[in-house]
C-alpha cells in the first residue's frame, strides 16, 4: 500500500505512514506496542527514552577509558557491562526496572565516588535512570490508556 500523502510504501493496514506519520485510514484498527511506541504522539517519551540509554552507553565508554584503559582497573568491567545491559534494558524492552536500577546504582556511584574523592562526580548516570524513570513511566501509563480507551496522549 501507498501513503496518500508521500507516496512511499508502507505495510498493509498500518495506521500512519512510516515515512511522514500520515494517517493511512485504518485509525480505527488497534496498534501493536511497538507501532505505539512509533506514534506521533509519543515522540518525546521514544525521546527521552533513547537519551537516558545514549547517556548511559557513554558513562560505559568513559568507564573503559578512564578505569581500564587508563588506570588499568579491569573490575570496572563489570561497571560497564551493567551500564550497557542497563541501556540496552531500557532502550528496547522500555523496562521501568531497569530506570529504577539505573537511579539507585547513580545514587550509589555518587556516594562512592565522593567519599573516594572528595568530589561531587559520576552524577551523568543518575541524571540518565532520573529521565529513564520519568520516561518508561510515563510510556507504560500511555500504553496502558490505550489498551484500555484507545486514547492517544496529548
Amino acid at each position: 500500500m501507498r501513503c496518500l500523502v508521500c507516496g512511499a510504501e508502507i505495510p498493509d493496514q498500518a495506521q500512519f505512514c512510516t515515512n511522514c506519520n500520515a494517517p493511512t485510514g485504518y485509525e480505527n484498527a488497534p496498534l501493536s506496542q511497538s507501532e505505539f511506541f512509533k506514534h506521533p504522539s509519543m515522540k518525546k517519551c521514544k525521546g527521552s527514552i533513547t537519551s537516558a540509554a545514549i547517556i548511559l552507553y557513554a558513562c560505559a565508554g568513559l568507564t573503559l577509558l578512564l578505569n581500564v584503559v587508563l588506570a588499568q582497573r579491569v573490575t570496572a568491567f563489570l561497571d560497564i557491562i551493567l551500564l550497557i545491559g542497563l541501556g540496552i534494558g531500557i532502550q528496547l524492552g522500555k523496562s521501568r526496572i531497569c530506570a529504577v536500577v539505573a537511579t539507585v546504582y547513580g545514587v550509589i556511584n555518587v556516594i562512592v565516588l565522593f567519599m573516594m574523592t572528595g568530589k561531587f562526580s559520576g552524577w551523568w548516570i543518575l541524571v540518565a535512570g532520573i529521565i529513564a524513570i520519568t520516561a518508561t513511566f510515563q510510556y507504560h501509563s500511555a500504553w496502558k490508556r490505550y489498551q484500555n480507551t484507545g486514547a492517544f496522549p496529548n
